[in-house]
């Protein structure tokens, strides 16, 4: 064959290489979502032999049993924190109706600033976005557990008039999903 019928099939091979490792690379991998709901907020016990087997929806409540591939089961351990910081907000919501008007839709993808702090004991994530101060402690003990103190201020979003809310929730998450409520303040 002449170098131009080569061409001829180059091309078209070159091209389909070049789509294929697009997708490839800005293709998100497999998250574990809730089998029913679809959502991102479930938990599986730390530390325990249910890890990574027995998950629960933090969002509509279901359970299920299923082992995932390491790579799916690192990349949800990585947003452990986020998972519960957001499980909190789901939990405020729905138990606080005065303060869900204050807590955007869209919280878990918000442009959260963040800040982590190692103390004895444990590590403390900080998180603050739409008036929000947020502070998660994870214990660096056997029993997994953490500590929040979710703190809304009007007074942190800028340009914002209006009367002066003052929310403050705190309460513990559980290795089992549990979220215990320890104080909840809403002062305006």
């Amino acid at each position: 064959m002449a170098w131009k019928e080569w061409i001829w099939i180059l091309i078209p091979l070159a091209i389909a290489s070049v789509i294929i490792l697009y997708v490839a690379a800005t293709s998100h991998p497999e998250e574990i979502r809730c089998p029913r709901c679809g959502g991102r907020n479930v938990w599986t016990p730390l530390r325990t032999n249910d890890e990574n087997y027995k998950w629960n929806c933090l969002e509509c409540g279901h359970r299920w049993r299923e082992k995932y591939k390491d790579r799916m089961f690192r990349d949800w351990y990585d947003h452990r924190i986020e998972i519960v910081r957001d499980a909190v907000f789901l939990y405020i919501s729905s138990n606080h109706p005065d303060a869900g008007s204050f807590i955007p839709h869209n919280i878990s993808s918000a442009a959260w600033k963040e800040l982590v702090e190692m103390r004895t004991g444990g590590i403390t994530y900080i998180y603050e976005a739409y008036g929000w101060m947020v502070n998660v402690i994870e214990f660096t003990t056997p029993e997994v557990r953490y500590l929040l103190t979710a703190d809304f201020s009007i007074t942190r979003i800028s340009n914002q008039i209006g009367i002066m809310h003052r929310i403050i929730w705190e309460g513990e998450f559980l290795n089992s999903g549990k979220i215990i409520e320890n104080k909840y303040i809403h002062a305006f």
